[in-house]
Parts: structure tokens; sequence; C-alpha cells
């Protein structure tokens, strides 16, 4: 454990002793062993520390106070413990113990020990008239039965006249100094093996023996951050936003970092290809994900935290190979796009496969959807007349829902699925061969005048009428040769439509501004945040565009001064995104990486902070039972504007963690050594108790 007065660890053994350490450097070299203790003659089964003593706990049924010798304090020498005091009162062996790193006063002792019949004992310690802080002596004040079964861990919140402990039983409670007066419990899967309390945040941190930490929130109730120690665990200490946890064969510090906008989260193996929104939906299956690893996920989505509902695992048979795009449709329909050429239509809900066909003969890299106005006096690809379904075709409306995929091969394909989805009939295909020289990049659809828009590796953006033989109406060149002043270094990656203005997007670091009907350049923006990877729609006018050095920025374009004016902006420098999506209606966005990860940053995170911050002075800071009454008067402003549960946290680990070690556990409740996350926290979804999940 660590001695945040003397700042040592210290610990204790099976083979009787315990050694203190000098993590810091601050005696002789960092993480040397400063001294070792024989004085049990049983393992030491606990340890506290007050002001600048060590207490250690034993299965020999005692507990020794140890002191440093006070004149090597007094040249400035390494410290040297020696025992000068030791309590026999307990009446089985010590499991749990708990000491006040401060001077209490009344009936608050600062030594507090837990027994394996379940019996605590409350010491108060006498120290010199002129230095309180140095103790010559500790008596008994009284015992109380707490448990029926042996007590693991022991805390006294002495700021909320509350005591937390926990037993074999695997409950953790919140009492009164009594034992007798419950103010919450929960129950964990397996035994804790160690706590803490953050008192300026009012959160209860746990490790199990399975080595998983939890941060529990009191005041909400809700597990605000997970994460898992690599060793096996035995004591749990917190400190000045640090979690030091040790184990059998090691000590681990972990940095808690708040305020941050953003978590990752690993369901994926492989790089991601595609990311749906259902809009339909509040939360459950609102996220759809799918990754180069051939798996489809279906994730819950509240305000801060997402998990996987479910999986959809493709496996690849015949000429049919591994998933490189993917759209969600609609109605629980996904659409993925196969290094094959294949298309493949799925029912997301029961996880099987609706409709597969081989459009192109490379890689379907492009996927978009539209919903196309029929006009029946001109010939078009469809055949609407015979649809009869009114939930889409009904009075005026005359729209087909349109798929449109685009290839390595230069070719891209339109298909209705108007039939498919309201009359279960085959969709509708049409394939436009030879559409570039070269591979086909992006692609958007125009809904004005009905045209499909395609951007090749060849450096053309071409524009193709949706009628019987999508023939070619008009078309840019987009990358300019060394003598033209006009268009892109390199070709058009990514496209957005806005109204008339056509943006593209180039990995020569430019985003070019053009008029779709003369077909004329208006603008040229300079990036200086590196090639442009991609572009999308972000609402009222905004667009949001991400790079290859892990940065993602949300602006508007200023027609006054033909610029860019950036709104937000977002990096993670050890990211390589290979798609992104933003959520309208929530202002947040999610980028999926190379390496299977899935970012969810909150554009809006200081209105949430607000909101947030009027919930909690709503809900949890009235007054409380009659026992806590007395503290809230005096610590009301414990809970403060920058209230963790609210805040997004990051977890920065130490290089003695391998990836291994983490990503051996459940991926949503794992962070990567290497890159920050936000907190796992459901507190919002109290805040839409008004939306149902459809």
């Amino acid at each position: 454990m660590y001695h945040p007065f003397l700042e040592l660890i210290v610990t204790g053994c099976v083979d009787h002793s315990m050694k203190v350490f000098d993590p810091f450097g601050k005696y002789l070299a960092e993480n040397s062993c400063l001294q070792t203790m024989f004085s049990h003659v049983k393992p030491v089964t606990s340890l506290a520390f007050h002001f600048d003593l060590i207490i250690s706990g034993s299965s020999d049924m005692l507990v020794k106070i140890w002191k440093p010798d006070r004149e090597r304090k007094k040249l400035n020498l390494i410290p040297w413990f020696s025992c000068f005091k030791t309590l026999t009162d307990c009446d089985a062996w010590i499991s749990a113990l708990w000491a006040s790193p401060e001077d209490l006063s009344g009936e608050q002792g600062e030594i507090v020990v837990g027994t394996m019949k379940g019996t605590c004992y409350v010491y108060k310690t006498i120290g010199e008239l002129r230095d309180r802080k140095s103790i010559v002596d500790v008596k008994l004040m009284y015992k109380l039965k707490m448990r029926d079964k042996g007590i693991t861990n022991i805390l006294m919140l002495q700021g909320s006249n509350m005591m937390v402990s926990t037993g074999f039983d695997n409950v953790v409670k919140f009492t009164d100094y009594s034992g007798k007066t419950v103010f919450s419990k929960f129950t964990r899967d397996e035994r804790i093996c160690g706590m803490d309390w953050d008192d300026e945040h009012e959160e209860l941190i746990t490790v199990t023996e399975s080595g998983k930490v939890d941060i529990y929130q009191y005041r909400t109730g809700e597990t605000s951050l997970s994460f898992y120690f690599g060793k096996e665990p035995t004591c749990l200490s917190f400190f000045t936003k640090k979690i030091i946890v040790s184990g059998r064969n090691g000590v681990q510090t972990f940095s808690i970092e708040r305020n941050i906008p953003h978590k990752e989260h690993k369901y994926h193996t492989d790089a991601i290809v595609g990311i749906g929104l259902n809009t339909k939906r509040t939360a459950t299956a609102r996220l759809i994900t799918a990754g180069s690893d051939n798996k489809i996920v279906i994730w819950e989505v509240s305000k801060f935290d997402m998990k996987p509902l479910d999986n959809i695992k493709y496996t690849p048979k015949g000429d049919k190979t591994e998933i490189t795009s993917f759209i969600y449709v609609d109605d629980g329909i996904g659409c993925t796009g196969h290094d094959s050429g294949h298309i493949t239509l799925w029912n997301l809900e029961r996880g099987r496969e609706y409709v597969d066909i081989k459009l192109h003969q490379n890689s379907v890299y492009n996927i978009i959807k539209a919903n196309v106005s029929l006009d029946r006096s001109k010939p078009t690809i469809f055949s609407p007349r015979r649809l009869t379904n009114n939930k889409f075709f009904g009075g005026e409306k005359k729209e087909c829902l349109v798929l449109v995929t685009a290839s390595f091969d230069g070719s891209f394909a339109v298909c209705d699925l108007s039939r498919f989805l309201f009359e279960k009939q085959n969709p509708v295909f049409k394939v436009k061969q030879n559409a570039h020289n070269r591979e086909i990049l992006c692609l958007v659809f125009n809904p004005m005048d009905k045209t499909v828009i395609t951007g090749g590796n060849d450096g053309m953006i071409r524009f193709w009428a949706i009628e019987d033989d999508i023939p070619l109406v008009g078309e840019i060149k987009a990358k300019r040769k060394n003598n033209e002043e006009s268009g892109h270094k390199s070709a058009v990656v990514s496209m957005v439509l806005d109204g008339n203005f056509l943006f593209t997007a180039s990995e020569d670091q430019t985003i070019g501004l053009w008029n779709v009907n003369t077909r004329e350049k208006l603008a040229s923006l300079e990036s200086d945040t590196g090639a442009v990877l991609g572009m999308c729609y972000a609402g009222n006018g905004r667009l949001m565009s991400w790079f290859k050095e892990g940065r993602v920025e949300v602006w508007r374009f200023n027609a006054e001064k033909g610029s860019q004016d950036i709104l937000f902006r977002f990096e993670d420098k050890k990211a390589e995104f290979s798609t992104v999506s933003f959520d309208e209606e929530k202002d947040e966005i999610f980028a999926g990486d190379i390496d299977g990860k899935i970012l969810r940053v909150k554009t809006n995170y200081n209105e949430l902070n607000s909101e947030a911050e009027q919930y909690i002075e709503q809900n949890f800071r009235k007054e409380p039972e009659p026992v806590v009454k007395q503290q809230k008067k005096t610590n009301q402003s414990k809970l403060s504007l920058s209230h963790s549960i609210l805040d997004m946290n990051t977890l920065s680990l130490p290089s003695t963690i391998t990836m291994s070690e983490m990503m051996n556990q459940k991926s949503i409740e794992t962070p990567n050594p290497t890159s920050r996350y936000k907190v796992n926290f459901n507190l919002f979804d109290i805040l839409n108790e008004g939306e149902t999940s459809q």
C-alpha cells in the first residue's frame, strides 16, 4: 500500500515479513527497498497508515503499530521503523484494517480493525501535547458486530459520517458508524481484495480478485469506470488522482484524467469499414458498425456509454470474400460490400442474409443511400407503377429508396430497394460499367437533379442521370496537371453535396468548392492538418472532415472570407481513422480506426455538463437521512461542477502492463494502454427517462 505521509510503498507477505519501498527515489534509487521488518509469526494480511505510523494486521490475531525513528528523521536519513505497540484485543485473525490519515475528534476513532468473525474494533490514538502527529499510545474505544461473515475491507468516511465495508458475501455496504443503519449497498460478482475512497468526487474504488478495478459513484449508484489490473491483486490505494494496485508479484500505478470528451470502445479486431446510425432509435440498436474482421455489431448507445447488444459473424465462402464497406439502410436492414464485388442485404435483427449478388469485379469501397423522387414523364431504371404499398407510395408522394455502390473496377451500380422493402420482391439492379478508367473512390447523390456524382482515381468527377442507360450528363476535371491552376494535385477521395455546392477533399491537403450547375471551381481551402481522408455532412450547414494525423474537424464554409470557420476540433495522434460518422441529433462523432476501435466524441460536451449539473442539483443535493444530515451541512461543496461522473475519464497505464494483458478481457471494459478513453457511465440515461427506445 502507498503511504501518502512519507511517500513510501509498504507491502506485507505470507513469509511474515513487511517491506518498505521508495517508489519515487526520494531517499535512495527509485523503487529500491529501504527496510524489511519481521515481527508477526504468521502471514501479514492487512496494512494501514496514520500520520507517519504503519499499522499491520496478521492471521496471528495481532495488530502491530510501527513508528519511524525520530532521530534519523531529524538527520534526514532513510526512515527506519520499529514496533512500539501491539494490540491483542481481536477475536480472530485480522482481515481488514483502516486508519485515518489525520486526527479525528469526538467518538470517531483513527484506527479500525475488522476480523474474520465479522467483529469491528475502533481505536483512538494519543499524541504528544505539543505534537499531535507524534503518536505515543493507542487505546480501544469500542467494538461492534458488523457482519455474520468475515470483514474483508473497511473504510471510515469521516466527512460523511459513514462506514463502508465488504465481506466474504461480496456485498458492499454504506452504513452509519454503528453498522446498523444501511444507507446503500450493492453486490459484486466476486470477492473485493481492496478499496479506497475518493472524497472529492464521492467515489468508491474497488479491485476484485480477478483484477477488475471499478470506480463506483455513491450518489448515483453507478460504476463510472472499469479496467483491469494485470496481476493477482491484494490491495488498492488512492491518492491525488492516482490509483495504486499491488499484486502478488508487483505494484502498478494508474493515473485518472478527467474532462476528456471522448471514449474508446473496442469490439472489432480489425479496421472499421462502416458506421451506420439508426435515427429512429434513441438508444437500443442506435449504432451499427462493420469491420474487416467480418463482424457486424449492433450497439446500445446511451448518453455517456455504449455497449454491444449483438453481433453477426460473417464467414467468407466461395468467391465471396471479406467485408469492405457497410451502410445501414432502414427498418433493421443493412448492406455490406465485399472485396470480391458482392453486395449483401442483411436482416440485422435475425442475423441472416436477405439477398446476395455479385455486381462488381473488384472491391466495393463505397455505398450510399438516397430517396429518389420520380417523374413519370421521364424514363427511369425503376418501375414504380405496380407498387401499391401506401406506406411508401401513398398519395402524391412518388419516391424510391435507392442504394448506389461503387467499386475499384471503375463501375457503380444503382439498386432500387422499394419493392424489396415493401412488397418483398427482389431488388432491381442496374450496373454502369467503365464509369471511370480507374478506381471509384467516392460518390454522392444529388436529389435536385437526380444524378449520381462519382469521383475516380483518374482525377475526374462525373455526373450520371438516373435513367435507363444511366447516361453521363457532365464532368469536372478535378485533378490538375502541372501547368494548370484549377483543381487538386491528387485525386478526390471524398465528396459532400450541400445544395448546389460540391465540396471535394483530396490527399493534397486541400478541400475544393464547386458549382454543380456550372461545374466551375469557386474556392480552394488549404489544410494545415495533413492529408484529408474523408468528409461528411454534419447538419445545419456544417461539414466534418478527418485527417491522417488522427484529427477530426467540424466546420462551416465562410463565403465572405472564402475560408473555414472551425467549430470543433478533436485529435488523437495514436489513431488512424478509417471511417467517421456524425450523429446530427446527438451532436456527436463516431470514428472508427484501422485497429477496430470506435471513438465516441461529444461536440456539445459543455452543454451536457451544464445539464448534468442541474440534474444533480435537483436529485442528489437533497438532505439525506438524519445520520448524514450533519455531514451535508458542512460538505455541500463536495460535489463540484467538474463532477467526475459527468466527466469523460481517461486512463494512463504504466509500461508494465502489456497489450495482451489488457486485451484478454471483455473489450467494452478494457482500455487501450496507449490511448485515452471516456468514462463508462450511464447517468444521462436518467435524464432521458421520457425517451423510450423504439
